[in-house]
This record gives structure tokens, C-alpha cells and sequence, in this order.
């Protein structure tokens, strides 16, 4: 007898977010995720910055400049969300976003773990399991 296999809805509309549109690692990141994957839908949440050129040549991007609250994500009506750095990840957990159940994908962007080399105990060892 040959079952079915289930698999996941395929996603179609992904949130990205993250701290500001810079130059740098993350956002060179999201744009070879969306750049990668024409045919799904973005929603490119950033609050502030000025480099955003190379995202309005994409047909899949929609770029949401004011920021990640809750209304506007959620607004895009994602599949799925991804954060790209800490500091909407926060905020994230901090507002009702995570009432929805919805996958959360977090990338550590702008983390840089060598930075904290003086602590000792616990926070040591947690920095060494954070590699």
C-alpha cells in the first residue's frame, strides 16, 4: 500500500527583516535569498536606511521602510518570517507576533561572539557553545 507522503505547504510569501537597509553582510544576505528565489514574494522589513537600489530591480520584493511592527508584518500575511538580526528579533518576541502561529527563522547577523573573549564562567562556556 503506498502512503501518501505530507509535506509542507509550499511557502509562498516570506517576511524578511532587519535592523536597517546598510551595506554589509546581512543585507547583501537577504538579497541573494530573494535574488535566489524569484518565485516567492518578499516583504523586506527594514527601520531606516538608504541602501535598498539593488532591491527595486527584483519583481518579488516588496521593501517596507518604516520599521517591523506587528500590524505591518502581519499585514504582508507571510508564511513565513526570517530575522536578520537581533535587534528586531527582540521585538518580535516583545509584541504579538508570536501569538501567531507562524515558522520564526533567525540568522545572527552582526553577532560577532569574539568580542566577549574576557568573560569567565558560565558566559565562557555559553560563548564556546555559541560557535
Amino acid at each position: 500500500m503506498n502512503a501518501a507522503i505530507a509535506y509542507p505547504p509550499r511557502l509562498r510569501r516570506i517576511a524578511l527583516l532587519t535592523d536597517r537597509f546598510v551595506v554589509g553582510g546581512g543585507a547583501e544576505h537577504i538579497y541573494q535569498i530573494a535574488r535566489g528565489m524569484p518565485e516567492v514574494e518578499f516583504g523586506i522589513f527594514a527601520d531606516g536606511g538608504d541602501d535598498t537600489g539593488r532591491f527595486e530591480n527584483l519583481l518579488n520584493v516588496q521593501l517596507f521602510r518604516g520599521g517591523y511592527a506587528p500590524q505591518e508584518v502581519l499585514g504582508f500575511k507571510p508564511d513565513l518570517i526570517h530575522v536578520h538580526h537581533l535587534r528586531p528579533l527582540t521585538r518580535l518576541f516583545l509584541n504579538p507576533l508570536r501569538r501567531y502561529r507562524m515558522p520564526v527563522y533567525f540568522t545572527a547577523h552582526g553577532m560577532h561572539i569574539h568580542q566577549y573573549e574576557f568573560l569567565k564562567g558560565p558566559l565562557n562556556m555559553l560563548k564556546h557553545r555559541l560557535r
